[in-house]
Parts: C-alpha cells; structure tokens; sequence
C-alpha cells in the first residue's frame, strides 16, 4: 500500500542518518517490491546456495532478476519517467543529497556474492564458470564483471543450537566458522577494497576465499 511504503522509506531513510551501516534482509526478489530503495542501497548482497544445481540456477537468476530491474529503474530516473512513489522519494533525495551525489549512487551500485553451504572448491569454480556464461550469453558479462565483488565463502557447516534462550549466537562455540562471517562482515565494510570481482581469475578467486 502507497500510505505503509511511504512510512516505511521515511523509517529507513532516519536510520540511514542514524547508522553507518543497514542491512535489510529480504527474499531473493524482495528489493524488486521496494523500488524506492534502490537510490539509498550501495550494494547488494547475495547469497549463493551450494546445496544444489537448483539452488545455484536459482541465485544466480536471483542476480539476473535484480539486474534487470536495476537497469529498468535507472533508466527511468536518467529519462525523467520514474512515476508515483518511486519519483516523490527520489525528488526527496535530490534535495537532500544533491542530484550528482543521487546519481552517482545509482550509476555505481554493488553486487556482492557470499558462497553458503560449499562443500567442495570445485562448486565455486563451476558456479563461477556459469555465471559468466550466462551473463556473458545475456551480454552483460563486461559491463558487471568489475561491480560484481566476491566477499566471501561459508562452509557447508553443521551448527548445531545456532542460538540459546538468551539469543547467544555461535560466536565463541565454532571459531571457524565465526572468523568467516567476521571476514565477511569486514569485507562489505571496507567497502570491497580487497575483494576481487568476477573479472579475477578462478585461482585468484579460491585464493582469497
């Protein structure tokens, strides 16, 4: 609903002045429902499901569905023909923040990609492989292959009571695993200063994960 999404850009709008960093956890597709937010996101974070061939088509369609709309929106906004609540936000932006410093926040975003649940090195080789052909096959390999940052690889891990009555993480019971997210936490952060992108090569890629 119109009245709930305006409420709802206006609360993240204040955390964004209130905090360094937001995270916003949505389905794979999520951001697409929440077009608004596209001007405030420096970058978005997916997460590769190694479980599966099914898991994998489908992050790596999640990657290609946020491209698409991407692309779509910031067209719209470059031709003056975002609409409704996507122009009202964007015009609230451009007198906050400046039209330039609005623009350039589109024009650069990040895609980020956390491999979860892997089991064996050659699952990332092999992911890496066909997202490069299939972006490549789409013909958007060379325009995204230097904005797409690999920031990280999680274990197919056994966690086992993940939390506690008193909302205790892992932390502190896998220290492995801990250093991981830690890594992967300092990596988004930095922002993606070390990270390689998919331009790197498999090698180079495995070597920093």
């Amino acid at each position: 609903e119109p009245a709930f999404l305006l409420l709802f850009l206006e609360f993240v709008n204040d955390l964004i002045k209130r905090f360094n960093y937001i995270i916003l956890d949505t389905p794979a597709g999520g951001v697409n429902h929440l077009s608004s937010l596209m001007n405030s996101i420096d970058q978005v974070l997916f997460i590769f499901d190694m479980s599966n061939n099914i898991a994998v088509n489908g992050s790596i369609d999640a990657l290609h569905s946020f491209i698409d709309y991407y692309e779509d929106f910031y067209e719209n906004y470059k031709n003056g023909l975002l609409t409704g609540m996507d122009k009202t936000y964007v015009d609230r932006l451009i007198v906050s923040r400046g039209g330039k410093a609005v623009e350039q926040a589109l024009e650069t975003k990040k895609m980020c990609i956390v491999f979860n649940r892997s089991q064996k090195i050659n699952e990332v080789t092999q992911s890496l492989d066909q997202l490069r052909e299939y972006l490549d096959t789409l013909g958007k390999y060379e325009k995204y292959r230097d904005r797409i940052y690999l920031v990280g690889l999680i274990p197919n891990n056994k966690v086992i009571n993940i939390t506690n009555n008193r909302g205790s993480l892992f932390y502190g019971k896998d220290k492995k695993l801990t250093y991981r997210i830690d890594s992967i936490a300092k990596n988004i952060i930095d922002p993606n200063i070390n990270c390689p992108t998919l331009a790197n090569s498999n090698k180079e890629i495995i070597s920093f994960l």
